[in-house]
């Protein structure tokens, strides 16, 4: 596949890859000049900001387009369409426009709504199946610090128990780390709870390893 300098075209402004990587070059730069890691740390949540960004994009800009399409070429498919001239495949289309959908009727509360795709998506497939979500679940949802927090939710918001074969690992309020798999408790062992709140680095540090791990919080 052939991979082209000119990223996209939006709002007469190029985007091209070359720019954008000679920017990260500058960056490198600049910490070797200046010793400023934390600039880089600022960059790479700048960096993230812009996936989540871009995935927000991409859903409005298909969802505008498929309703666009049905008015204009009723006898097409748009997946297929999209798929066909495009990188996304047919299923990522049909994901990214059911999120929008629910986005735009505000079925999805606009806190909510900011939220990055990959959490959007299975909160629009939980709607699309027929269930619906409470002002309380909707709170937790905001709430949620990681994607075993979300799954939890929906799982509850489904009324469907723990998968047997499924292994999660809960924080307990005492400060324990559990285990739960085939309904069986397992003791890991036990992470402080007043070390979390005593400093910002041990919150970060904390934060890390609990969301890395898809540890639920209780």
């Amino acid at each position: 596949m052939i991979k082209m300098n000119k990223i996209a075209v939006i709002d007469g402004q190029v985007l091209s890859r070359k720019n954008f990587l000679d920017s990260i070059d500058q960056e490198i730069i600049h910490l070797h000049d200046t010793g400023d890691i934390n600039q880089v740390m600022n960059v790479l949540n700048g960096l993230s900001a812009i996936e989540d960004v871009s995935g927000h994009a991409k859903a409005k800009l298909l969802y505008a387009s498929s309703e666009w399409f049905k008015q204009n070429k009723p006898d097409d498919n748009f997946s297929d369409h999209v798929e066909s001239t495009t990188s996304l495949t047919k299923s990522t289309v049909d994901r990214y426009v059911l999120v929008w959908k629910y986005v735009e009727d505000l079925t999805i509360p606009k806190e909510i709504a900011q939220q990055p795709m990959r959490n959007l998506i299975p909160i629009a497939k939980t709607l699309s199946q027929g269930y619906e979500i409470s002002k309380e679940q909707w709170k937790k949802i905001d709430l949620c610090a990681n994607d075993g927090e979300l799954r939890d939710i929906i799982r509850k918001i489904k009324g469907k128990p723990p998968r047997k074969s499924g292994n999660l690992i809960y924080w307990e309020k005492d400060g324990s780390l559990n285990s739960w798999k085939d309904n069986k408790k397992e003791f890991l062992g036990w992470l402080d709870k007043e070390q979390y709140s005593s400093s910002e680095q041990a919150r970060a540090a904390i934060d890390k390893l609990l969301d890395g791990a898809g540890v639920i919080r209780r």
